[in-house]
């Protein structure tokens, strides 16, 4: 019988193979040796509201990949790069989700 966690494998497998973008990863902060290698998973830039106290909320953009982390020999780092869709960005935060993946919050570089 296949584990929670084996068919959770199974679900994030086949979400990066058909709604994922192909991405390049640099691991600048988490493996500086390591040269860039191809990742694929979803990639969004989420609208994000933020109120302010009393202040007039204040809009932008999250972008977000998720990510697989079986595709890394070290876990992702803020501070590594990331090119998805011709866009250069940096790591700013990780978000494991308990069950073999993980979201990046990207910061656009170019």
């Amino acid at each position: 019988m296949t584990s929670f966690r084996g068919l959770a494998d199974l679900v994030l497998v086949a979400a990066n193979e058909h709604l994922g973008e192909d991405a390049t990863y640099t691991p600048l902060k988490s493996a500086p040796a390591t040269a860039p290698f191809a990742v694929r998973g979803p990639f969004d830039e989420a609208a994000e509201i933020v109120e302010m106290g009393n202040e007039a909320p204040v809009s932008g953009t999250m972008p977000v990949l998720g990510v697989r982390l079986a595709d890394f020999a070290v876990e992702p780092a803020q501070g590594d790069r990331v090119t998805v869709l011709g866009a250069l960005y940096e790591v700013w935060d990780t978000r494991p989700d308990g069950q073999g993946g993980m979201k990046l919050l990207l910061k656009r570089k170019s």
